[in-house]
């Protein structure tokens, strides 16, 4: 790993009764060297919990956080790139929800499968720079966000 980096998004201000603490989150980046060749882009990232604090992830309340968050991710540079986090937003793809990602060039990793056991798709995969070849949700893990596990194949 190298060149790693740390952002964090915007505080949203969101407030519940719930929330005795603030929820930070943001999005981290480094540099992987694969089969000392290729060199990837790899970001993880959580999202603020939408839902949770009773927001509409396609309303107008939660458009500046997605604007921060996908002005964050694009921040750092690389080809080939792969993002992956809990984005905390339901939806099958992330297009209408994020498409400063998609108009960069990112692709996604669809699934209609939930990988939450509350029966959301939270957690998503995007790239750049690769094929997707396949895809599970391992559903079989118990936790709270069931793994996405992919296999790529790097354009180098």
């Amino acid at each position: 790993l190298a060149d790693t980096d740390f952002r964090l998004f915007l505080d949203s201000g969101y407030k519940a009764e719930w929330a005795t603490r603030t929820h930070d989150k943001g999005v981290t980046s480094a540099t992987v060297l694969v089969n000392d060749k290729v060199t990837v882009l790899a970001q993880t990232l959580h999202a603020v919990p939408f839902r949770a604090f009773g927001v509409d992830q396609a309303s107008e309340v939660a458009r500046p956080v997605l604007d921060d968050m996908q002005a964050k991710v694009l921040a750092n540079k690389g080809h080939p790139r792969l993002l992956q986090g809990d984005f905390n937003l339901d939806a099958v793809s992330l297009d209408s929800l994020m498409p400063d990602l998609f108009e960069e060039g990112f692709n996604e990793v669809c699934h209609e499968i939930p990988t939450t056991p509350s029966g959301r798709i939270y957690d998503h995969i995007l790239f750049i720079g690769a094929k997707s070849l396949d895809s599970i949700v391992a559903e079989e893990v118990l936790t709270d966000h069931y793994p996405i596990v992919s296999t790529f194949f790097l354009n180098s």
